[in-house]
């Protein structure tokens, strides 16, 4: 049996190659900055090292005394953003660079404790959400996790299925 395809998922796919290609372009990019960052790192600390106990540098060339490090005083603030900050949302990523989509669903009710449905009931708002980045050796894959509302049918209160702590914890893996 022949398997027809149409017009839009052969180019969805090229679309994907291309896509697929470039990012491999890329990694390969950021691998060789960073072979050579490591290299550099390595040559500086190497000078660094030197005086004129381990060298040929004559001991005039030797750095000055080691200074104390500076001890900043506590202001007094918790660590994090402050009172008065502004709230920057994170970008979020189309549902087209998705590769899965995690749905994170309550099944008892927070207000008394009843079954929910499994399936929305309208008018409920859309689903929080929260995306992790996973950046795996050759490709990135972005996972959305979706925390959805149900409304009991009991006592009408809207239950919010739970994103697990380790998932909202980091940004990326």
């Amino acid at each position: 049996m022949n398997h027809v395809e149409c017009a839009n998922c052969e180019k969805l796919r090229a679309e994907f190659a291309a896509y697929v290609e470039h990012t491999k372009k890329q990694f390969e990019l950021m691998a060789s900055q960073l072979n050579e960052a490591k290299n550099r790192i390595k040559e500086l600390e190497e000078k660094l090292g030197k005086n004129s106990r381990n060298s040929s540098l004559p001991p005039s060339a030797n750095p000055p005394g080691a200074k104390k490090p500076v001890v900043k005083k506590p202001t007094g603030r918790k660590p994090g953003g402050q009172p008065g900050h502004s709230f920057h949302p994170p970008h979020r990523f189309p549902p087209g660079q998705l590769q899965d989509v995690v749905h994170h669903i309550p099944e008892t009710c927070k207000g008394c404790g009843d079954s929910l449905p499994k399936e929305a009931t309208e008018g409920l708002p859309e689903p929080d959400w929260h995306q992790v980045v996973e950046i795996p050796p050759s490709l990135i894959e972005v996972i959305e996790h979706q925390s959805h509302p149900r409304c009991c049918p009991n006592c009408h209160e809207i239950t919010w299925g739970e994103i697990p702590g380790e998932i909202t914890r980091h940004r990326f893996g």
